[in-house]
């Protein structure tokens, strides 16, 4: 694991999350809005999981910069994604 590539992924998820520029970037924001709320302050990006959705789908819209490998190369083989 390199040094660019560990800061390029999010570590672990909770329900409330702070989330740097780099990282808001690589994410589709509509299906991450559809499961949280999201907002900027300070130049950070503050997201809270809506109580409604399930965990595994606030998974879901994160995926793009979860260290999953072989998930961030499969989505970055569909049109659209990441």
């Amino acid at each position: 694991m390199s040094a660019a590539w560990c800061g390029n992924v999010l570590r672990m998820v909770t329900p409330h999350l702070w989330l740097c520029r780099g990282l808001v970037e690589q994410l589709d924001k509509a299906p991450l809005e559809r499961v949280a709320t999201v907002t900027e302050q300070n130049g950070s990006t503050k997201v809270a999981k809506r109580p409604d959705c399930a965990m595994e789908d606030f998974e879901l819209a994160l995926l793009p910069i979860l260290p999953i490998e072989s998930a961030r190369l499969t989505l970055q083989r569909i049109p659209g994604a990441l």
